[in-house]
């Protein structure tokens, strides 16, 4: 027991295990029983925190590139309500089984930021000052984290990575409303490689990142600082065109959801241009309404 305890921070980063990491080179039973004994560990950790007495002086809980694999007991009273329940900071990232074509891995991943996330870890969470989500999908199968009714009343710093706007499954509980909600306390604002997902079939109107930019500037007036990072993919050297091409996914039913840049990594002849780039309504409005909330963000700091 540390009875002045502050801060855990927990990475299981698969690449920190010894030897290579890359699946493409590994040999499949090697890569599987790594897999296995990363599990092993994270279960033993995890266990050992849920289970165990936290001092109340802890405040912020960092549990990076867990393994949605692992069923972990998140529901444990102890956890709940000695941990989840005190703390002012959270950061959470899971990853899923790294071995391609397990489809077993889509179910974690969805049960994850479908239940686990949302109830066991956010719900109880109502001291959160600070919260971190992270899912490690950049394309492909990139699951849907529910968002339904989730508010912290303190919240004032929010940092999300590869979260999908606009999810085909999450309806009218879209990332935007979950901002939005906080709009009396949210100072803060991290968007680090999220997309807008669009439906290439639509025939409606369908939203665009300019009326984000425009809702956040008229509803989050107490948003300070906006950091907007979009992926960055190696095959388009031109740092506009990376801009314009992941900032919108569509649905492709044979991969899963991808930018509008990407290529077929695995083809023999690969295209000469991406298959994906098709023009969306509006979109040519992203930019300015996004410089114009940065000088709006501007202005709010100078006075």
């Amino acid at each position: 027991m540390f009875p002045n305890l502050k801060i855990i921070r927990l990475d299981f980063n698969f690449d920190g295990i010894p030897g290579p990491h890359n699946s493409d080179i590994l040999e499949a039973a090697t890569f599987c029983d790594r897999q296995d004994k990363l599990r092993v560990f994270q279960r033993a950790v995890m266990h050992g925190l849920t289970h165990g007495m936290c001092p109340p002086s802890l405040k912020e809980l960092a549990l990076l590139n867990l393994s949605a694999g692992v069923q972990g007991s998140y529901a444990a009273s102890s956890f709940q309500k000695g941990i989840i329940g005190n703390i002012t900071a959270l950061s959470l990232s899971f990853t899923g089984d790294r071995v391609i074509g397990d489809l077993g891995s889509r179910e974690n991943l969805s049960k994850i930021w479908g239940y686990v996330v949302p109830e066991l870890f956010l719900r109880p969470a109502q001291c959160l000052t600070s919260l971190t989500l992270c899912i490690d999908q950049d394309n492909g199968y990139i699951p849907c984290l529910s968002v339904v009714e989730l508010h912290f009343p303190h919240l004032a710093f929010l940092s999300l990575r590869h979260m999908l706007f606009c999810h085909p499954q999450q309806g009218s509980h879209d990332m935007e409303i979950f901002i939005i909600r906080h709009k009396m306390t949210l100072q803060s604002l991290v968007l680090d490689s999220c997309a807008m997902f669009v439906d290439k079939w639509a025939i409606a109107s369908q939203r665009t990142w300019l009326d984000i930019w425009n809702r956040f500037e008229f509803e989050l007036d107490k948003l300070r600082d906006l950091a907007v990072l979009w992926s960055v993919d190696a095959d388009i050297p031109d740092k506009h065109k990376q801009f314009e091409n992941t900032r919108y996914f569509i649905l492709d039913h044979s991969v899963g959801f991808v930018h509008r840049g990407f290529r077929w990594a695995m083809a023999i002849i690969p295209p000469p241009t991406p298959p994906y780039r098709i023009p969306i309504p509006r979109e040519e409005d992203d930019e300015p309404a996004f410089e114009r909330l940065q000088r709006v963000l501007s202005y709010r700091n100078a006075t």
